[in-house]
């Protein structure tokens, strides 16, 4: 299977480094790789017991990373994107 190319994002929402994870994408300061947020909901998990499984992961973490998936598939949030 060939191993997508993860393009360049601001370090403090995602890092990697060889030593870490194998130098897969993980969530910056922590060694959680972004690819267990992928299987966790595709299994059926919900964002709150996955920041309970992996406390380090903080819910703004959470938001930045899929803020940027939305981004780099469907576009800039609108105006009227804030529920405020």
């Amino acid at each position: 299977m060939a191993t997508a190319t993860v393009p360049e994002v601001d370090p403090s929402i995602i890092s990697r480094h060889p030593e870490i994870s194998g130098g897969d994408p993980v969530f910056a300061g922590t060694r959680v790789p972004v690819q267990l947020l992928r299987q966790h909901l595709r299994h059926g998990g919900s964002l709150v017991t996955f920041m309970r499984s992996y406390p380090t992961v903080y819910r703004d973490q959470l938001i930045e990373v899929l803020d940027l998936l939305f981004e780099r598939t469907i576009g800039p949030p609108d105006d009227d994107d804030d529920p405020a």
